[in-house]
């Protein structure tokens, strides 16, 4: 995702679509557990849960980025779509080749309670 979003700011320099920015915004763990607790709730529990993303090729990545997510709106918005789609499929393959694409990821199951 951030090769994705890092590729469509190259391509959008002076209007760069934000999408990608906010699902991986609000990642700072005690900044969580603190607005949990300011809103009332606690205990806070955070359990991280690593995982693998894998995509069979970077066209796959792409598509699914690009297309497949409200990027599109925003890509619309300033150019287009398939353009977009095929100038991000060269920069995922020149930077993790042209088979599978495998990445790190994780995410936060979050339980509290409100008092």
């Amino acid at each position: 995702s951030q090769a994705v979003n890092e590729t469509v700011v190259e391509i959008f320099p002076d209007d760069p679509p934000r999408f990608l920015e906010a699902p991986y915004a609000y990642h700072d763990l005690s900044k969580i557990t603190g607005a949990l607790r300011q809103a009332g709730f606690g205990p806070v529990d955070i359990a991280v849960q690593p995982r693998w993303s894998t995509a069979s090729d970077a066209h796959q990545v792409a598509m699914g980025l690009v297309a497949g997510s409200p990027l599109a709106m925003q890509v619309a918005e300033r150019g287009s779509i398939e353009e977009t789609i095929a100038a991000v499929e060269k920069a995922l393959a020149q930077r993790f080749g042209r088979g599978e694409i495998s990445a790190p990821i994780q995410a936060f199951q979050v339980s509290a309670l409100l008092h």
